[in-house]
């Protein structure tokens, strides 16, 4: 894999997908299941669902910046470099 520079802002894009990413995965977690929802034995998850759609709409947010960074215009295999820019990232 070769080496990559990256642009400050785009190490930052990338940990704010992470987050993003995170929390809409926790939330999901807290979200009752089906079953559960039919069978009646859960309160009302409207304002969990609430939080889950602003979450996912914050994830896309940042992916759309993350994708349409000037950066990837500038490297050759951009499948490398994005696996090099997660693992950067999370340093």
């Amino acid at each position: 894999m070769a080496d990559y520079t990256f642009p400050d802002d785009l190490l930052q894009l990338q940990r704010d997908f992470d987050r993003a990413e995170r929390r809409c995965q926790e939330i999901s977690a807290s979200i009752p299941s089906g079953v559960e929802i039919v069978e009646g034995n859960v309160d009302a998850i409207a304002e969990q669902q609430a939080a889950l759609n602003e979450a996912r709409a914050k994830r896309l947010e940042v992916v759309v910046a993350l994708q349409g960074h000037p950066f990837w215009e500038t490297v050759e295999n951009r499948f490398d470099a994005k696996e090099a820019l997660r693992k950067a990232a999370r340093q």
